[in-house]
């Protein structure tokens, strides 16, 4: 089975302050690290959508893709 993740940034990311937003990004590394081994999931490809879009996502396009 293949699966899309959707990931979007809201307004509320860009709302809140430096250590805040710091806490978020030092978040993402472990929070997608050895999925192999903690789900059984490989990651197949990524896309960070930032020729399209820009800022907060409200929906369709996404800021970025897991397949």
């Amino acid at each position: 089975m293949r699966t899309l993740f959707c990931i979007a940034v809201t307004q509320e990311f860009f709302n809140a302050g430096d250590d805040e937003r710091a806490a978020v990004a030092a978040a993402i590394t472990p929070a997608f690290d050895r999925l192999a081994e903690r789900f059984g999931i490989t990651v197949l490809g990524t896309l960070d959508d930032d020729q399209l879009m820009v800022g907060a996502t409200p929906g369709w396009p996404w800021t970025s893709y897991i397949l």
